[in-house]
């Protein structure tokens, strides 16, 4: 599972509406209507509601809009939440629909565990059921019609009990078409439902089936311009492996490419391919910080996973949170993905949106390089290095690591105190004592701590410490290739997966798979790394360390 680094060539500017094959794209087309070509409907949305993009992974949604005014709802004592109305479009294609579930086998010795993997949505009320997340809802009303001469199922769906941000109405139409049913739900606050009545009746009633014209309807899943699985790019030689990985960047962002709304425009700059809502200058400093994180992670950890390819990023950015938060909504989310979305928010970017970016990128970087090592990494180390390079930024050309003041003013606290841990007991730290009681944030600021001292120049310039953090990785990616050889723990099931769905359920597996060696990984990488430590070499090292605190 080893490649070396080749970057392909891509043009440097391509805009939305124009090259890099942008096929069977469903957009706003004539007298205000969203057609699809692929699917054969159009539909008129709102007058005023945006489009948003579809994700590049989702294969159920074919259209959502978002209006461009914001409602509000004030709970009793005063609290008020705004919202924003959503229009989707859900295609049940009834091939895929009636595909029944599978069973997937892995040997473990002399025992077999069997996965069960059932086919994501059989209907719209089931694909309700699984997706929605803003509260508890329940049908108060159920209509079976006609519009034209399509047979419609008319429900309304109150969403009441925990409700999120208020009381919502949602109106959804079922047009049962030839092979495909088609839901088209319209989300609302309970209070605004009244004025919104007749623009959500308006909008529904202007369904219509159209001539597919543009690609044939999906009957596998997966299926929609083609699908590389993670396991595919970890087979066969480096060479292999860098192919087979370019190839599933390339589909990825042909994806993305194929359901960009008019007004996004897309851009490869450095290693990074991105697809921005907002203005150039600002989508342009988000890139430089991106590429700049992507040489640092490379400078520091070359000695992981050194022949592995690791595939351009797509960082998607959304004009704004509701944005992004109404991208997110209602569909798939790969996590194994390339994909990161961000948004402006507000003038402190840099204070939280800047550190997910980095996370993100940190996250979608190792997992390409050796992604057994990213899960099984203990608790200090996995917090540790998301804290430290949640706190890089750009200052001019130059990357530099700022950690928080007020986090810093913590942890001093937690020192003058006495409940500071110590380097030697958090590095032994299983992941439940990591994360019990009241102090697991403080926990989290200390391992950024301990891994800003280990990546210091204070530690570098010690015999002791200077390759403490490498030496210790190293050891820990030994142990896990030991591991999977001695009993095969690791081993994956023969059947691949044939989705996105099917493989993140697989590779969930198998970070539990590693959750489960973790006392083993802990004490095997401690000793391997800091065995022949004195009493003094310890007591040095952390002198040293909180110094750096101080």
């Amino acid at each position: 599972m080893r490649s070396s680094r080749l970057v392909p060539q891509f043009a440097l500017v391509v805009l939305a509406s124009a090259t890099l094959a942008v096929g069977a794209q469903a957009s706003p087309q004539g007298q205000g209507f969203h057609t699809d070509k692929r699917f054969g409907f159009k539909l008129k949305p709102p007058r005023d509601w945006e489009q948003i993009p579809i994700q590049a992974e989702e294969e159920w949604l074919v259209a959502k809009y978002l209006s461009k005014r914001k409602h509000f709802w004030t709970e009793k004592g005063g609290w008020t939440y705004e919202h924003q109305p959503e229009l989707m479009v859900i295609a049940f294609v009834e091939e895929l629909t009636k595909k029944k579930g599978k069973e997937v086998s892995k040997v473990d010795g002399d025992s077999r565990v069997t996965f069960r993997y059932d086919n994501p949505y059989k209907n719209y009320e089931d694909y309700l059921d699984r997706t929605y997340r803003g509260g508890g809802f329940f049908i108060s009303k159920r209509e079976k019609t006609e519009v034209g001469d399509i047979e419609v199922t008319k429900l309304e769906i109150k969403v009441e009990k925990l409700a999120r941000g208020g009381p919502k109405r949602i109106t959804t139409w079922i047009y049962h078409a030839p092979e495909v049913d088609f839901a088209v739900q319209i989300e609302v606050l309970e209070n605004s439902y009244k004025k919104l009545k007749r623009t959500i009746a308006s909008s529904l009633r202007s369904f219509k089936l159209t001539e597919r014209t543009e690609g044939a309807l999906p009957t596998e899943a997966g299926a929609p311009g083609g699908w590389t699985a993670i396991f595919d790019m970890d087979e066969g030689t480096p060479d292999q492996r860098r192919h087979t990985r370019q190839e599933s960047a390339m589909q990825l962002r042909q994806k993305a490419l194929d359901k960009l709304p008019e007004g996004w425009t897309a851009q490869q700059v450095g290693r990074v391919f991105v697809l921005s809502h907002v203005k150039k200058k600002y989508s342009g400093r988000i890139a430089d910080q991106a590429n700049a994180v992507l040489k640092w992670l490379e400078d520091t950890f070359p000695f992981v996973g050194p022949e592995e390819y690791v595939r351009d990023p797509i960082i998607r950015i959304c004009k704004d949170q509701e944005e992004e938060s109404a991208y997110r909504r209602g569909g798939n989310w790969f996590t194994i993905g390339i994909e990161i979305t961000t948004n402006p928010g507000t003038s402190d970017w840099f204070d939280f949106e800047n550190e997910w970016v980095n996370k993100r990128l940190l996250q979608t970087w190792f997992q390409d390089r050796d992604r057994d090592l990213y899960w099984a990494l203990p608790r200090w180390l996995s917090y540790g290095l998301n804290e430290y390079v949640a706190d890089l930024h750009l200052k001019g050309r130059k990357l530099e690591a700022k950690p928080d003041s007020w986090d810093k003013g913590r942890l001093r606290d937690m020192v003058r105190e006495g409940t500071a841990s110590s380097p030697r007991n958090l590095m032994n730290m299983s992941a439940e004592a990591f994360t019990e009681g009241s102090n697991m944030w403080g926990r989290k600021e200390e391992a950024g701590a301990l891994v800003r001292f280990l990546m210091s120049p204070q530690a570098r310039k010690k015999k002791q410490t200077r390759n403490a953090l490498a030496d210790y990785m190293k050891n820990l990616a030994q142990i896990i290739d030991e591991i999977g050889e001695v009993d095969g723990a690791q081993e994956m099931p023969s059947a691949k997966p044939t989705t996105e769905a099917e493989e993140e359920e697989l590779y969930k597996k198998r970070r539990e798979g590693w959750k489960l060696k973790e006392s083993e990984l802990l004490e095997k990488s401690f000793f391997r790394t800091f065995g022949r430590w004195s009493a003094q070499d310890w007591k040095t090292f952390e002198k040293a360390y909180f110094d750096t605190i101080d």
